[in-house]
């Protein structure tokens, strides 16, 4: 469950992100839903990542496998970074219609950050980041779940570690 909250969350995110830019960009329940999404999809990564790192070791005595396991640490990682930063962005734009609003309005930090932020859903970026996000999902959890059922457990599963050499 751990390992697979993240994943559902992430994906659905990605998806909304893309359709929502393709189809009702103006809609705050679509930029609500989203924002929820992400920030808890990506906050509950955190925990997925540690819980990895704990079981590395169970994998490291073959060579094959542990250089499957640093592709899959390599792509978790990414995803983490991808995610966090599209995260952050409605963090921001939530906390623009948030009572802390005023507050934050004196700092130049937040006045960058929010025009950024701004300006960074009025474009291309956030749908484009989310669907390199739904890559990078579908890599990690694909080497994980070759890591614990085996390669050739499914075929896009198979189509990667091919793809990887792996």
């Amino acid at each position: 469950m751990l390992v697979h909250f993240p994943i559902a969350l992430l994906t659905i995110y990605a998806l909304m992100e893309v359709l929502s830019y393709l189809f009702f960009r103006a809609s705050t329940t679509a930029l609500r839903v989203k924002g929820f999404l992400v920030i808890v999809g990506a906050a509950s990564s955190v925990p997925t990542i540690v819980s990895g790192l704990m079981i590395k070791g169970q994998f490291m005595g073959d060579e094959r496998l542990a250089h499957t396991v640093q592709t899959h640490q390599y792509f978790a990682f990414s995803t983490l970074i991808l995610f966090s930063f599209l995260a952050l962005i409605y963090a921001v734009l939530f906390l623009q219609e948030s009572p802390w609003q005023h507050r934050l309005a004196t700092k130049r930090w937040w006045v960058i950050l929010q025009a950024k932020a701004v300006c960074y859903q009025k474009t291309v970026l956030l749908p484009s980041l989310a669907l390199i996000g739904l890559c990078l999902v579908t890599m990690t959890g694909a080497l994980g779940g070759g890591l614990v059922y085996g390669p050739e457990i499914d075929p896009m599963v198979s189509f990667i570690y091919r793809l990887l050499r792996l």
